[in-house]
Parts: structure tokens; C-alpha cells; sequence
């Protein structure tokens, strides 16, 4: 769902970007006898220190009254600038509804184009099918008749009743072949003959008939050559057709000729068959058969070799209706037309569905075919002829396919927007609120920071750059922990309104869309998780936890059975040295230690190898005489060279896409190893493994069993 995607995504940089604009500025001003600092929170405020600031920092280098008379006019000016700037404090929460109303309509306009584009990808899916369906059937009617043509080319001569038994089961196969005819040439002279023939097989009746002006069957007229149905199954329903000369219609005849001439199968035009009623129209494909057929045969060799045509008779209703029996017809309609045909006879069928039925017309009688209402068109190839498809849509299609994902993205925005900007709003005005209470306690600071000028004097002369850097240090903590949590109650909403968004759409999304929330909700997952390292790495500063003396071992096998199922499902060989050392040290940091090294080994392991993680101690020192060298040693990936020291930087990734860790957990871990005076660093070969080895501060009484050891060699 790359539309809902973007409309989070935006909704998101909205919020961020007046999360920063909105935070609290600082500006200081500094004197000679003591450090003022006023706290703003607003845009404007912000402006008028910066812009005032050098004039600021010039008068209050004078004497603690000056700099008083600069705080009382610095708060009377800024309060006249409250005026000023209140006209257009709340532009933000106006672009937010605004913005907000535009990208919703934007991604109206973008979802109705993309549903139109998969309605005609899937409207020439569906034509397509129905095409080679309709192709399919005609192909197997085609086969059927050169399969009876195979017949009489292994033959000398087929009887009626052999001719009766092997079109038998195909006509049952077949429900659009209303009828497998044989047309022997007769010459004029050997008419009785025949006649007499089919009345010697039970045709008392039998007789060489045409058709009349009025479409009656009469005497057939005295010519030279003769093609009557002498043979035609199945016979019920067709004997009307038996004797019938078809040399005597045009249609008929011409497709004959072109066939004989070719030596190729042939369909006519539509034409209504003789044992049809008016209404029902049918095409006649014509196999000639010859004699014999010589390899380089001209047209006078296949015209005096002929001995007859084998005709198949297709009901054009019950071939589309065979065709579309094993389709799911989505709503579609088609006009199937012969391109060969004369304009009166060129629709051959008009097939039309609703809610309520399915039509098969033989006529146009929309005029389809000369609007812009068809939207696709395909061949189909019969002997001798091309017909095409003409696709078009059915009110029931337009219905059946339209969603109304385009109308939840404005349902779904515009309340949105309008959250965000009363929230933004409200936000303001508190924002407002705060600022005059901050200017009213700035008087009343001023009255007490002039009876503590003196002692503000003192202390300052006392401060060295150790003091500063902690806490210019402090401050950047302080940051840091109160944007991670302020950061959180936004990323809280966006998931609520996710969650909305998610619902809503229920049902109506795809796989691809399903996929793509899941994404979402997967990065929004992901960017909780690391504010909560922020906040984690932030805490880490506080050097006034409690120390104790605890069990390294006892400790990492804590960690192993925390990590046990992602172990187990890794197969990875953990090898934890014996008699792990005691250490002083504050227990919750040293599991953050243990635990942010072995995850980061089980991360990293090498594809196709089994991670091996080692750890244990060293007997060297490093440091000082009472700290112990601990080390994490893992056969993953390995570390380039150049990337050492910068895997503790925070955020440092040493694959930028990887997505399942935050870049923080290193550095944590090498923030306590500093608070503790100890020291931290790598080996690495890339493609062999990386060794993480760091000092710890013995337990007091490792300390003591240690100084033993040592008195007891130098007495030895």
C-alpha cells in the first residue's frame, strides 16, 4: 500500500519537523560578575535574542546594576515582542490543515489512477482468457472435421453406417456442431443414380432440393455438377438438410470453390443452415476431398481429382456459449465480428450479461462498434477467414471493480489533519502560556541572582574546563533524553492512527499492500526501539549507581539463557572460560556489557559457518595492577581496519541497511567501560573474527587473594 505508505511517511516529517521548530532555544548572555540564562520557547523569542545579542553581550559587561536594568529592559522589550509575533504564531497548525487537505486529495488522484490502471490490466487479463478460450474451441470443431477427412483419406469408400458410427461420439463431445455432412460430386448424368441409391438405404424420400426465392426447399434445377448432403449425422433434426444442393447457394458454393481450388479447410460467412429456423445463423467449414492428391498438384489436378466435401455445420450460439461455459465472464461483453464479411454480415455475436442474464445477440444493437466504448480487441483465427473480438464493459464490470480506497484516503486524511492541527494548536497556545509564566519568575530571579552576584563571582573563578566539559556534557544527556521522550508520545499517536488507517482498509487490501503495512508498522517499531536505546544511553552517565562485587560467570550465563532460543535456533558453540573472576562493578551495567557483546558476536556470524563465541580472561594486565582483562571472542565477519574504532561511535552500522539493530548497544558499552576508568579495544581479521577485549576492576577480594600471590614470588 505505497499510497497509505506515503501518507504516513508525510504525516510523520509534518510532526518531526514542528517537534525541532517548536523546541526550546536557549540564549545566554554572560557578565563579568554572573551567568544569566533565559529559556524561550517559541520561534519568536528566539529571533529577537539572536538578533539583539551582540548588543546584549556589550551592556552586560558592566557592574551587577547595569546588568539587572539589562534583565528589566531585555523582559520589557521581549514582552512588547509577544504582540508582534502572536499574528503569525499560528501559521503551523493553518500549513498542517492545509498541506494536510491537498496531499489527502494528491493521493485521491493518485489511488483512482491506479485503480483505473489494474481495472484495464485486469479488464485485457480477462479478454485475453475468453480469446483463447473462443481460439480453443474453434481449433477442437476444426479438428473434429479433418479427423472424419483422415476417415475417407485411409479409405477407398465410406459407408454410411462406418460414416454414422465414427462422428457419433465427437457430435456427442461437440454441442456447437449441429451437424457432419458429406457432399459427393454427383454429375448431371448421375443424379438418378444417386437419387435411387439413398432411396435403396430407407431415404424414400430422398431428393436433389434447392432453395426457392421464399427459402422453400424445391426440385433442384438441371446443371452439370452436383453437391448434395448425402450423408449428414446426427439425422435427427437435420434430415431437412439431406439432399440439399449446396452448389446451388452462392455463399456456399464460392467457400467450396476457394476450398477445392486451395486444397485448404474454408469457413463461409454467416448464413442461416437449411434445417435452421431464420434466427439462427451458423458458419460451414468445407474440407475438400480428393481421389488422389499429387505431390506438386495445380489447380486443374485438384479440380479433376475431387471427389466430394466433408462440411461441418457450427451453430454460432452454441459455440460462444461452449466457449464461455468454463469462463468466469467478469462482467465483460464482446462483439464477435467476421473482418472478411460483407457490413451486413459481418456481427456474428453480441454477447451481453447482467445481474439478471446473458444475451447472445446477432446484431449490434448498441453500435458498439463505432464508440469509444471498446476497450480491447482480439483475433481469432477460423480457416480461411478473421474474426476479431470486441471487448467492451458492462455496467455490472464498472461496479463489481471500482473500490472506494480512493474516498478512504480523504475520509481517513482530512480528520487526521485536522487532529494534527488542533493538537499543533493547542501546542501553540500552551507554548504561549509558558512563556509568560517564564518572563514572570525571570523578575523574580533577578531581585535573587543580584543578592548571589558575589558568591556567583566566587564560584565561577573556581570552575575549571573539567567542569564545563561535564557539563556542557549533562546538558547534551539532558537533550538527548528529553527529545527521545518527547519523540515517543507523537510516535505513540502516529501508531494509533496506523492502526485507524489499517482497519479501515480492511479487507480491501492485497497481498503488496498487506506487505507494505507490515513495513510500516515494522520502521515504526524500529524507530521506538532505538528512542528507547537514547534513553537507555543517556541514563548511562550516572556515576552514582551502586558497585558490589559479582560473578562474572554467574552473570554471562544470565545473558546465554536470555539469548538461549535465538542460540538454538543459530546452532551456535558457546564456550564460557572456568572460574570466571569477581568483579566490583554495578550489576545491571555489567550484564549490558556481556549481553551487547554476545549479541553483536551472534549478529555478525559468517553465512554457511557455525558461530563459535569464546569467553574468558587473560592472565596479562592492562591498565591498572587491580583491573582484569576480559575478553568476547567470536569467528563472524570480522571487522575492516579502518572501521575499528568507529563501531562506537552511536548510530554506527556496519551494514547501513541493515534495519535490526540501532547502532547504540557498542556504544553503551563503551560509555560504562569509561565511566569505570577501564579501557576497551578490538582485533579484527575481516572474514576470520573480531576479539573484543576490555578491563574490568577486580572484586575486592580477587584484590586481596591477588597482593598475596604476588608477596609470596617475590619472597620465592
Amino acid at each position: 500500500m505505497r499510497t497509505a505508505l506515503l501518507l504516513v511517511t508525510f504525516y510523520l516529517l509534518l510532526v518531526t519537523c514542528f517537534l525541532l521548530l517548536n523546541h526550546g532555544y536557549r540564549t545566554r548572555t554572560h557578565s563579568c560578575k554572573r551567568h544569566i540564562t533565559f529559556r524561550w520557547y517559541s520561534g519568536g523569542s528566539f529571533y529577537y535574542y539572536c538578533w539583539n545579542y551582540p548588543q546584549l553581550w556589550q551592556r552586560s559587561q558592566g557592574c551587577v546594576e547595569e546588568e539587572t536594568d539589562l534583565a528589566d529592559r531585555s523582559t520589557r522589550e521581549y514582552l512588547s515582542s509577544v504582540e508582534t509575533v502572536q499574528g503569525w504564531r499560528y501559521w503551523p497548525a493553518i500549513a498542517v490543515l492545509c498541506l494536510g487537505l491537498l496531499s489527502s486529495f494528491y493521493l485521491h488522484s493518485i489511488v483512482v489512477e491506479r485503480e483505473e490502471a489494474a481495472n484495464k490490466a485486469g479488464f485485457v487479463n480477462n479478454a485475453n482468457i475468453i480469446t483463447s478460450s473462443f481460439q480453443r474451441e474453434v481449433d477442437l470443431d476444426v479438428e473434429v472435421v479433418e479427423s472424419v477427412g483422415g476417415l475417407y483419406a485411409a479409405s477407398d469408400k465410406v459407408e454410411r453406417s462406418e460414416f454414422e458410427h465414427f462422428v457419433e461420439d465427437s457430435l456427442t463431445r461437440h454441442d456447437d456442431i449441429l451437424a457432419l455432412e458429406w457432399l459427393p460430386l454427383v454429375k448431371g448424368s448421375q443424379r438418378a443414380r444417386f437419387e435411387e441409391m439413398a432411396h435403396v438405404a430407407g431415404y424414400e424420400d430422398f431428393e436433389f432440393t434447392e432453395m426457392d426465392e421464399t427459402g422453400q426447399l424445391v426440385e433442384a434445377s438441371p446443371r452439370k455438377e452436383y453437391f448434395p448432403v448425402f450423408y449428414v449425422e446426427p439425422m435427427e433434426g437435420n434430415k431437412k438438410a439431406l439432399g440439399f444442393d449446396m452448389a446451388s447457394n452462392p455463399i456456399r458454393f464460392d467457400a467450396m470453390k476457394l476450398a477445392r481450388d486451395t486444397g485448404q479447410m474454408i469457413a463461409t460467412e454467416r448464413l442461416v443452415p437449411v434445417q435452421e429456423k431464420d434466427d439462427e445463423f451458423g458458419v460451414l467449414v468445407c474440407m475438400p476431398v480428393y481421389r488422389e492428391e499429387p505431390e506438386n498438384s495445380t489447380v486443374e489436378d485438384l479440380r479433376r481429382n475431387l471427389e466430394g466435401f466433408l462440411l461441418g455445420v457450427l451453430e454460432i450460439d452454441d459455440l460462444v456459449e461452449e466457449a464461455m461455459e468454463t469462463i468466469d465472464q467478469n462482467g465483460i461483453n464482446f462483439v464477435l465480428v467476421d473482418e472478411n464479411a460483407p457490413p451486413e454480415n459481418r456481427v456474428l455475436a453480441h454477447y451481453k450479461i447482467t445481474r439478471e442474464k446473458m444475451e447472445v445477440l446477432d446484431f449490434d444493437n448498441e453500435g458498439v462498434l463505432n464508440s469509444e466504448r471498446v476497450k480491447w480487441k482480439a483475433s481469432v483465427n477460423i480457416p480461411g477467414r478473421l474474426w476479431t473480438l470486441y471487448f467492451y464493459q458492462s455496467p455490472y464490470y464498472l461496479g463489481a471493480y471500482s473500490t472506494r480506497s480512493a474516498w478512504i484516503v480523504v475520509a481517513v486524511g482530512f480528520p487526521f489533519s485536522l487532529l494534527l492541527a488542533v493538537y499543533i494548536f493547542t501546542t501553540l497556545r500552551n507554548t504561549a502560556r509558558i512563556e509568560k509564566l517564564a518572563l514572570d519568575l525571570q523578575k523574580a530571579n533577578i531581585s535573587l541572582e543580584k543578592e548571589m552576584a558575589e558568591r556567583k563571582r566566587v564560584d565561577k573563578l573556581l570552575r575549571d574546563g573539567k567542569v564545563k566539559l561535564e557539563r556542557k556534557n549533562e546538558e547534551l544527556e539532558a537533550f538527548m533524553y528529553m527529545a527521545a521522550h518527547d519523540l515517543r508520545t507523537p510516535i505513540v499517536s502516529i501508531h494509533g492512527f496506523f492502526g485507524l488507517l489499517n482497519r479501515t482498509l480492511g479487507d480491501q487490501l492485497d497481498e503488496k499492500q498487506k506487505w507494505v503495512m507490515e513495513r510500516i508498522s515494522a520502521n515504526l517499531t524500529h524507530f521506538d526501539g532505538l528512542l528507547g536505546d537514547l534513553v537507555e544511553f543517556s541514563r548511562v552517565s550516572d556515576d552514582s549507581v551502586e558497585r558490589g562485587d559479582y560473578d562474572v560467570g554467574a552473570v554471562v550465563q544470565q545473558v546465554l539463557e536470555e539469548n538461549s532460543e535465538k542460540i538454538a535456533a543459530l546452532g551456535a558453540d558457546i564456550r564460557v572460560h572456568e572460574d570466571l573472576p569477581a568483579v566490583h562493578f554495578n550489576e545491571t551495567r555489567l550484564y549490558q556489557v556481556f549481553s551487547n557483546l554476545i549479541s553483536n558476536s551472534l549478529k555478525f556470524a559468517r553465512k554457511g559457518a557455525t558461530p563459535e563465541v569464546d569467553i574468558g580472561f587473560t592472565d596479562g594486565s592492562e591498565g591498572a595492577p587491580s583491573d582484569q582483562i576480559f575478553y568476547v571472542k567470536d569467528n563472524g565477519i570480522g571487522i575492516e581496519e579502518e572501521q575499528l574504532e568507529s563501531v562506537f561511535d552511536l548510530f554506527f552500522r556496519l551494514d547501513p541497511d541493515d534495519e535490526t539493530g540501532s547502532g547504540v548497544g557498542l556504544a553503551i558499552v563503551r560509555r560504562i567501560i569509561d565511566l569505570e576508568d577501564g579501557r576497551i579495544w578490538i582485533e579484527s581479521v575481516p572474514g576470520e573474527g573480531t576479539t573484543f577485549s576490555f578491563t574490568l576492576p577486580l572484586a575486592k577480594s580477587e584484590n586481596r587473594d591477588q597482593r598475596t600471590e604476588d608477596s609470596k614470588s617475590l619472597d620465592s
